[in-house]
């Protein structure tokens, strides 16, 4: 699991707060990361998340902009609504539909 934030906190301030909820990540891109590793020279503005870059299989934002550019950019979102109450089982449903197509496609059905 990754957090990827358009934000400028630091990788240290982002893993001290989600550990205080026992959470830990494989990797963490904030905007310092982005900028250098994803946007770096390039002369055309690239949206402010990017996941697959760093192979992340489903993004997770709240951000329909984000969402939407997913498709454009070829990577997976699924978008948080506010109102939902479900949220944790669409994502894991979403994930797993995720991982069975990505199976699929390298003949492990």
């Amino acid at each position: 699991m990754w957090v990827y934030t358009s934000s400028f906190r630091s990788e240290s301030y982002i893993k001290s707060l989600f550990r205080h909820y026992g959470v830990r990540f494989d990797g963490i891109v904030n905007g310092d990361r982005h900028l250098k590793e994803v946007q770096r020279n390039n002369k055309t503005t690239l949206p402010q998340k990017v996941p697959s870059r760093y192979r992340i299989s489903l993004h997770v934002d709240d951000e329909t902009v984000i969402c939407t550019l997913g498709r454009q950019y070829g990577f997976n979102t699924y978008q948080l609504d506010a109102q939902d109450d479900d949220w944790e089982d669409k994502i894991v449903n979403r994930a797993e539909q995720i991982k069975k197509r990505e199976q699929n496609s390298m003949g492990k059905g």
